[in-house]
């Protein structure tokens, strides 16, 4: 291997298999519980299938991050390939153990390990990880990688909208969220992410469209009207609410680079229902342009 290192993440970054492969990322999938099954994240079963046996479930799916030795694994598998370091992209800690278990795999590799806390996660873990391979591709180092990477996380962004909320507070992501059910005023929350990676209410609309219009406020009120943003969405089932909220963001005066619509993976669907819309973004002044 001719880069300064390799990139290993986790399922919940929502890129597809595919594409994480073209781009020479190493993933380790996280475990998720439906129905009767146990399946490896976005692996054993992907995500409209993973849709439908929710929605056929009697009980709430849950999940689990991979074990240490998966990391090894992984960390293994690249060192034998001739990786000089690695750089290991994770989940918020604060959502997930998962960045833990690569910690504790990090300390037996044979070739240096970094594991990145984004403290973030889903389509925003999605465009840090392009970031990782577009530097690493033009010969940047580990260091300076993080460096920029640091950097970028101080203005990313990762507001997003549920249309239900049952999921995320029933496994105990946002125990903040439960005041704001009501199927009665249909009331639709919008959450973000904070700057220690936890998940906070920080809007709501009556509907999905309104709710769409609060998001689109935030994301004005931080970068403000004229910005310039590269983004992504993530959604479980919802492409044409990624739209609407699109659409919404751009009346507000704000130019979107669109990297893509994901469909959230099983973990990430597990804990935010059917019909998420999650947009993320950072300046696009701020990409590396090396």
């Amino acid at each position: 291997m001719d880069h300064q290192f390799e990139i290993v993440t986790d399922s919940t970054c929502d890129l597809p298999v595919e594409e994480l492969a073209e781009l020479g990322v190493e993933m380790v999938p996280l475990h998720v519980f439906v129905g009767d099954g146990c399946y490896l994240d976005q692996i054993e079963i992907k995500p409209k299938e993973f849709y439908a046996r929710m929605a056929a479930a009697e009980e709430l799916p849950h999940s689990s991050q991979p074990s240490p030795s998966a990391f090894a694994t992984a960390f293994a598998k690249l060192a034998e390939a001739g990786a000089k370091q690695v750089l290991s992209i994770h989940i918020s800690g604060a959502l997930s153990g998962t960045a833990n278990s690569a910690a504790l795999a990090a300390h037996d590799s044979s070739v240096p390990v970094h594991v990145w806390d984004t403290k973030i996660g889903t389509s925003m873990q999605g465009i840090y990880i392009k970031e990782a391979c577009h530097m690493r591709d033009a010969g940047e180092t580990l260091e300076a990688t993080l460096a920029h990477l640091e950097k970028l996380r101080e203005q990313s962004s990762l507001v997003f909208v549920l249309d239900t909320l049952e999921n995320i507070v029933k496994n105990g992501r946002c125990s903040r969220a439960k005041g704001l059910m009501s199927a009665v005023l249909n009331i639709k929350a919008v959450l973000h992410v904070t700057d220690e990676g936890a998940l906070e209410p920080i809007a709501k609309g009556r509907g999905m469209q309104r709710a769409y219009q609060a998001l689109a406020k935030i994301v004005e009120a931080k970068y403000g009207t004229g910005a310039r943003l590269t983004a992504a969405f993530a959604t479980s089932d919802n492409e044409e609410g990624c739209k609407e909220c699109l659409e919404a963001i751009e009346k507000r005066g704000i130019i979107v680079d669109l990297q893509g619509t994901y469909s959230a993976g099983p973990v990430i669907s597990t804990h935010t229902g059917i019909g998420l819309v999650a947009f993320s973004c950072v300046p696009t002044e701020m990409l590396y342009r090396g």
